[in-house]
């Protein structure tokens, strides 16, 4: 599991590096099958790859797609744009109570996602390498 996690995050760091570009508009589809999504900051873009990256995984595929690629939800701190770079994101899983009349099979799902990592909040650092990263309750 934590090399899974591990590698989830090394490579939304590395996307993050080689295509983000400051001011915007930059297309990250949130999964293989949406529509393009037009994302105007590292914050956006962050949210995008990680749920993309997500729906990669077998476990989550299924969550992702009912959810539209937004299994979670991104928040920066210490943010530095111009250089790609940010001290902390941490990715809040959405919850069945966040979605109106969810489905038996969605709240499964989310069950089975939250079990998958552990918890509903996931914190790491902005480097490809030497992650340090936790999860959360």
């Amino acid at each position: 599991m934590e090399k899974a996690i591990k590698s989830l995050i090394s490579t939304v760091n590395k996307k993050m590096k080689v295509t983000y570009k400051g001011g915007g508009w930059i297309d990250a589809r949130r999964t293989p099958t949406s529509g393009q999504n037009m994302v105007n900051s590292l914050e956006e873009f962050i949210d995008a790859v990680f749920n993309q990256e997500c729906y990669d995984i077998p476990e989550l595929r299924e969550v992702e797609e009912l959810l539209g690629g937004r299994l979670f939800s991104c928040t920066l701190e210490g943010e530095d744009e111009a250089r790609r770079r940010y001290k902390q994101a941490t990715m809040t899983m959405v919850s069945p109570e966040d979605i109106e009349n969810p489905s038996e099979e969605l709240i499964e799902l989310l069950e089975t996602a939250r079990k998958f990592f552990g918890g509903t909040k996931i914190k790491f650092n902005s480097v490809p390498t030497k992650i340090r990263y936790s999860v959360e309750w």
